[in-house]
């Protein structure tokens, strides 16, 4: 059967189709299949060819591409079969090689048809691209990663939220207790435990560390350009900058800060000034940049 694939090549070779020390020494795998009834068979290919899938040309000649792929991939080589013979071309085909020892190979595929003594045929070429895809999953798992890190980082500014919501409540109906408390004992005692509750509004300096280490993972070199730019600002205005990069609402930051609106805009204000930003510039926009 050797002999066949090789009379095969030399047949496309002899008419000054291909150059067959060309066609073997392709990086990737050659292939031409030919028009058979409804499908495609193959009928030639390089020496790349069974290298990377491990059949010889006993085993392969005459099998059609479904031989070679994942099951999951039979679709995706169907469309591609479809679209050749309507527009004579195809390029960027996705699919696996399962080899003969069941490995696993991701491979993009491309086919030119092309007609030789009134029969059909299509060649074309399969370039692996494990690295890519390996990169494609490092991408993914990097992005997932960091999507789990800005979580975490919300997580911790705001997880006190319903916390703060009951302690809010209380607060108030302690500062009513105030009001009408006779007793000095009981208002002292009132008046303590008010400002023990406030107190857990603000987040605290072991937070902002923590803060500071999971966002330090996340944007690596964000303080290191805002201060690069701006050496002279304080650690409330790198916290400040550190929220607005995570792109955290008015109503977080607020919380976060224990500041109310107006003292946020406040604080905004002084900040581009410090900046000395125009004052058509967004500070978020700003921000974002670093």
């Amino acid at each position: 059967m050797n002999d066949v694939l090789v009379n095969n090549m030399d047949l496309f070779v002899k008419h000054d189709f291909f150059s067959k020390k060309l066609i073997d020494n392709i990086p990737g795998i050659f292939y031409v299949y030919k028009q058979v009834g409804q499908k495609f068979l193959l009928f030639a290919f390089n020496k790349q060819h069974e290298k990377i899938t491990g059949f010889d040309a006993e085993e392969a000649l005459n099998k059609e591409p479904y031989f070679f792929v994942q099951d999951k991939d039979h679709e995706a080589i169907t469309e591609a079969l479809e679209f050749i013979q309507i527009r004579n071309h195809v390029k960027q085909v996705y699919g696996s090689i399962v080899t003969k020892e069941g490995d696993v190979i991701p491979h993009v595929f491309e086919g030119y048809r092309f007609e030789y003594k009134s029969e059909m045929y299509f060649m074309g070429l399969g370039t692996d691209i494990s690295d890519l895809s390996k990169a494609h999953e490092d991408l993914k798992r990097e992005r997932l990663e960091r999507g789990r890190k800005e979580k975490e980082l919300l997580t911790l500014t705001l997880k006190d939220k319903q916390k703060e919501a009951v302690l809010t409540s209380i607060s108030k109906k302690l500062d009513a207790l105030k009001q009408n408390a006779k007793d000095k004992d009981v208002l002292k005692a009132v008046s303590k435990l008010s400002e023990e509750i406030n107190s857990t509004f603000i987040f605290s300096e072991d937070n902002w560390q923590k803060f500071e280490f999971l966002f330090n993972n996340l944007h690596e070199t964000f303080y290191e350009n805002l201060l690069g730019k701006h050496p002279d600002l304080t650690k409330s205005e790198q916290n400040y900058c550190g929220l607005i990069k995570l792109k955290m609402s008015t109503e977080q930051i607020c919380t976060t800060l224990n500041i109310s609106k107006e003292g946020l805009k406040k604080k905004k204000y002084r900040l581009k000034q410090k900046m000395n930003l125009d004052k058509a510039l967004r500070l978020e926009c700003y921000i974002g940049k670093f």
